[in-house]
């Protein structure tokens, strides 16, 4: 295994470990209850970026399909029209 795998492993691990920690200390902490409005941004929020994360993939699938590449092919492989041919 060369060096920099071996520290990059568990480092990106230590950060997982991290990022997983943070979240639980937070929902276990006794203190005031998150009021209505908070879950409603909560809800909100997540539905948006649910709603745009899917419309990129979408897109993302719709722009490679094979129609779509044989129109970008033809597209660029057409040959421009000279000024002294299209005046004909």
């Amino acid at each position: 295994m060369r060096a920099v795998t071996a520290v990059l492993i568990p480092a990106l691990l230590a950060l997982l470990c991290g990022a997983g920690y943070y979240p639980y200390r937070g929902l276990t902490l006794p203190g005031e209850a998150m009021p209505g409005n908070g879950y409603v941004a909560l809800a909100l929020g997540v539905g948006f970026s649910l709603t745009v994360g899917c419309s990129l993939v979408t897109l993302v699938f719709y722009s490679s399909r094979p129609a779509m590449v044989s129109r970008r092919v033809a597209a660029t492989n057409a040959k421009p029209v000279e000024a002294d041919s299209a005046a004909n």
